[in-house]
């Protein structure tokens, strides 16, 4: 399983940073934006796996409707926030949110159905959308998509350094609940492993004007916003009764599981730059 989760990150993590680093603008766009939609598919149809078994025909449909709906509406907002850019962002937000509302209410059969569609339209807009569109916009702020380097790299180490702080040292439970592999030992590896990784990473990039007391602390921030993002989806496989959000990469698990810390980190991330630089 370990070689097959190698291989699939050394097919994955070039073509990812030779997007960032030679592709076009037009083409990061593309790219957040697809991966946004794969991620309201992964979600949406996790979500709805609980209570499939349970429904006939016209139920199933419905639940078909309800998903294309969501990926419609993430659509929508990602463009109107990202493209649009009149300063009057937040409004997009609250009609598409309230729109979602509307929506959900409208597909229910009855109120208890009513509330479970509009908080699955509002939590994925909430918990997917957005952060996609903050990840855009940190691509924006720095030339070469530096910052996304620096977000992926330090989710990247902090992960590396969970898994492996935990296999051989991991004794107590983070989250039994949760998530039962993870533990306190492992958390505390990959949050040392992403606090120095992180800040070499972030110094050779000019990042943070090479503070190092700043890039200490924006990846030990980072991590725990991925550790926290990592125990949320951990959360929603339980409800939805599932052990991955996909099967899209072999030995990984779903698109979902792959990102599930970074869509945390990045407004994390976001705000530190707001912070600690003038962009």
């Amino acid at each position: 399983m370990l070689s097959i989760r190698l291989l699939t990150a050394m097919v994955i993590l070039p073509a990812f940073l030779s997007l960032l680093i030679f592709g076009s603008k037009n083409s990061v766009f593309v790219f957040c934006f697809l991966c946004m939609e794969i991620s309201l598919f992964e979600f949406s149809r996790m979500l709805q796996a609980a209570s499939q078994p349970l429904l006939n025909g016209v139920g199933k449909a419905v639940n078909v409707y309800l998903q294309m709906l969501i990926m419609l509406l993430g659509a929508g907002l990602f463009a109107s926030v990202t493209v649009v850019k009149n300063g009057y962002e937040h409004v997009s937000i609250i009609t598409f949110f309230f729109f979602g509302i509307i929506c959900g209410m409208l597909l229910g059969k009855n109120i208890e159905s009513s509330i479970k569609n509009v908080t699955h339209i509002l939590l994925s807009l909430s918990y997917l959308v957005i952060p996609w569109v903050v990840i855009w916009e940190l691509y924006e702020l720095k030339s070469s998509g530096m910052y996304l380097i620096f977000l992926f790299s330090v989710v990247a180490l902090s992960d590396t350094g969970a898994y492996f702080s935990g296999k051989f040292f991991g004794r107590i439970k983070l989250s039994p609940v949760l998530s039962p592999n993870k533990t306190w030992e492992g958390a505390l590896g990959g949050l040392a492993a992403a606090m120095i990784g992180g800040s070499f990473i972030g110094y050779s990039m000019s990042l943070f004007s090479n503070s190092w007391p700043v890039l200490v602390f924006v990846s030990f921030v980072c991590s725990v916003a991925g550790i926290l993002g990592d125990l949320v989806e951990s959360l929603f496989k339980r409800y939805s009764n599932v052990k991955d959000s996909g099967k899209i990469f072999p030995g990984h698990g779903g698109f979902l599981d792959r990102v599930d810390s970074a869509i945390f980190a990045a407004p994390a991330l976001y705000l530190a730059v707001i912070l600690f630089t003038k962009f």
